[in-house]
């Protein structure tokens, strides 16, 4: 989904934060419709409802779920695209290089979880393909990398005036380009299959178990992306994204009263860091207020808020997976 906003801000900005639902981070924004997916997105919805419960499938994503986690840290293929082109712009020129700058990538651990996931017996419709399209695409950007890195460390540049350093800026900048689509394709595809096994966890779910407590107000922050991620302009009605706030608003305050009527020690007490999970949810309403205040007063400032809301969003619903119920005495 990163690849379908226009206008506001800069490919990538707006959507290159990580959500993270019962311990699995996937990219926020490809918890919307999963149309750059395509029809492997559709497969991997419906496969993540009919695999509910199904712990060969669920291993299996699990290790996706960890190269996913792996391309928060290391992988920010758009940052690094964009640093380049700004820190280097004697590249454009024929004049002898002076300097180059680029930021390092390792994507070995990714190809390696990924490669794990392959030889798994499992089969996960829709999420296979798009995970093993990354492989040549890291695999290929790991090479050119490693490539540009040795020529820059060197100062090979000082030798050459730059004639090899101009011969792989294009191939490491489209490297880095497909690697990113790839990434995006993947993401979308992981958290189509996420959200429909939420879904269909949710439907099975106690109304009285922080289990049920923890998906409503996990799949409403996700409505609260989706809503945000039809955001295009500063002139955009945020309507609806402002409801999608007022209902998580409610479904947290829900989960609020679940915390403090449940024991505080020994068995069935919660553990402390659901209370975190509801405070780092009403940050994230927050900075989504923020947010829709800013689209009227200050524009210009919209990157900035947006990725804030982002973050308060990955940080909020990345508590989920520590809330849980105590069993001890």
């Amino acid at each position: 989904m990163l690849n379908r906003k226009r206008g506001l801000f800069h490919r990538g900005l707006l959507h290159k934060g990580l959500l993270s639902l019962a311990g699995m981070a996937l990219l926020a924004t490809a918890a919307c419709s999963g149309k750059s997916g395509g029809n492997q997105a559709q497969q991997a919805g419906e496969a993540g409802e009919r695999q509910l419960g199904d712990q060969e499938a669920q291993k299996k994503f699990n290790t996706y779920v960890k190269a996913m986690n792996l391309l928060v840290d290391s992988g920010k293929f758009d940052e690094r695209l964009a640093y380049f082109e700004r820190q280097n712009p004697q590249l454009k020129g024929s004049a002898p290089l002076t300097e180059l700058h680029l930021m390092n990538i390792a994507v070995d651990p990714i190809i390696t979880r990924l490669d794990e996931a392959r030889k798994m017996s499992a089969v996960i419709p829709g999420v296979d393909e798009k995970a093993q399209a990354l492989i040549p695409a890291l695999t290929q950007l790991d090479a050119v990398n490693t490539e540009l890195n040795a020529y820059s460390s060197a100062k090979e540049f000082l030798v050459d005036g730059g004639k090899k350093g101009r011969e792989i800026a294009p191939r490491y900048q489209a490297a880095l380009a497909a690697a990113r689509d790839a990434q995006l394709q993947f993401a979308d595809t992981t958290a189509a299959y996420e959200l429909q096994r939420d879904r269909a966890a949710l439907a099975r779910a106690r109304p009285d178990s922080v289990e049920f407590h923890k998906l409503t107000v996990t799949l409403a922050a996700r409505a609260a992306m989706r809503a945000f991620d039809k955001i295009n302009a500063p002139g955009d009605d945020p309507a609806a994204f402002t409801a999608s706030l007022s209902t998580l608003g409610q479904v947290n305050a829900s989960m609020a009263d679940f915390i403090a009527r449940t024991p505080k020690t020994g068995a069935g007490s919660l553990s402390s860091d659901c209370q975190r999970y509801v405070g780092e949810i009403n940050s994230m309403i927050g900075a989504g207020r923020t947010f829709t205040a800013t689209m009227k007063s200050k524009p210009a400032d919209l990157a900035d808020d947006a990725k804030d809301f982002i973050e308060a969003f990955n940080d909020g619903v990345g508590e989920a997976s520590n809330c849980e119920l105590e069993y001890g005495a």
